[in-house]
């Protein structure tokens, strides 16, 4: 049996219909806004952090036990050895993004550098490395030490530590004292001043005739007005292809002696 309705209920029936269109487009509108919203911060904050990588470091408390690249890369490290007569190549990040072995064509070398890290990451994992008794390691690191502020005593002492750890636990490495690399102010913005990184170099230069070790000036190769040279960085810290270039240039005949 049809019932046929009235236009009253016809024309209720269609208020009802309308309103319930306009709430779902209402609801669907503020989800839409909230998810843009959220996708606008999220990009805002990774392309900050992409331009600047010191940036969301700065001042930074975090112990290398709570970071988790120094956690995922020094697991690794766990299931890997270092063969005999190898040659490492110790640091942070700038260490980290070479491929040392293809780099120089020699099988032998070994990368052992983690991102973010310090002075006080590379002593924590250091008995791994002199275990091993390798025939050479490169180090470099310091630059994470200065961009979160840590004490520079405390850094020095933390130097002076990894030397006389690597002389003791290991006495027949060979060991390079790499210079630490100066920033680029424009592009990475002032969490570190090259004033501090110059003066750590001056200790370090110091600290390798002190242990008899091979000091190899790397910062006066890669800058320009005591910036790093524009050409061969993207974000102010990181090495580009030319900037590592030059480094392998640097310490070839080191390598190959």
């Amino acid at each position: 049996m049809l019932v046929k309705l009235s236009k009253k209920h016809t024309k209720y029936r269609s208020v009802i219909v309308v309103s319930s269109v306009k709430k779902v487009v209402f609801i669907s509108s503020i989800i839409l806004n909230v998810l843009f919203i959220g996708v606008f911060a999220f990009y805002a904050t990774s392309s900050s952090a992409m331009k600047n990588p010191l940036s969301s470091k700065h001042s930074s408390k975090q112990s290398y036990s709570d970071n988790p690249y120094y956690i995922e890369r020094t697991t690794l490290f766990k299931q890997l050895s270092i063969p005999k007569e190898s040659i490492v190549f110790l640091g942070d990040s700038i260490t980290q993004r070479s491929e040392w072995s293809e780099l120089f064509h020699n099988k032998q070398i070994v990368n052992r550098g983690v991102a973010d890290d310090t002075t006080e990451g590379v002593l924590h994992r250091l008995k791994s490395i002199t275990d091993a008794k390798p025939k050479k390691i490169f180090l470099m690191i310091g630059i994470n030490d200065l961009n979160e502020k840590k004490s520079v005593r405390q850094t020095k002492a933390n130097y002076a530590e990894i030397l006389e750890r690597i002389h003791k636990e290991s006495p027949d490495t060979k060991v390079y004292i790499q210079s630490v690399l100066p920033v680029n102010n424009k592009k990475c913005g002032d969490a570190v001043d090259n004033k501090d990184v110059i003066a750590l170099n001056n200790y370090l230069e110091r600290l390798a005739k002190k242990h008899n070790d091979s000091y190899i000036d790397l910062y006066s190769k890669v800058s320009k007005n005591n910036q790093l040279k524009s050409n061969f960085t993207v974000d102010g810290l990181h090495l580009k292809g030319q900037g590592y270039a030059i480094w392998k240039q640097e310490v070839q005949s080191y390598v190959n002696e």
